[in-house]
């Protein structure tokens, strides 16, 4: 894969879309939340220092590092544009 500097304004914008539709597809969104949850109820259980407790906080940070990744792809987007825009204002 391309670093994000190199790729095209439409590869970047299809970029986008695709984190934009992860991010909204309901399998993956039951799979997160079950996810979390899980890992809440193992953090709860645990005792301080215990490894279970370890590798809950691990999947929860995990788990945030992955939307934010998907996040920062669509917003990434969202500027590219807003700065495309602004160099190319519409004229009437």
């Amino acid at each position: 894969m391309k670093p994000t500097s190199q790729l095209s304004p439409l590869e970047r914008q299809e970029r986008a879309n695709d984190a934009r539709h992860l991010l909204n597809h309901p399998l993956l969104l039951e799979a997160f939340d079950a996810l979390q949850k899980r890992s809440i109820e193992e953090l709860l259980a645990a005792r301080l220092g215990d490894l279970t407790a370890q590798e809950a906080h691990a999947r929860m940070k995990a788990l945030d590092e992955i939307r934010g990744y998907l996040n920062s792809i669509v917003n990434d987007e969202k500027v590219a544009v807003s700065r495309e825009s602004s160099r190319h204002p519409i004229t009437r």
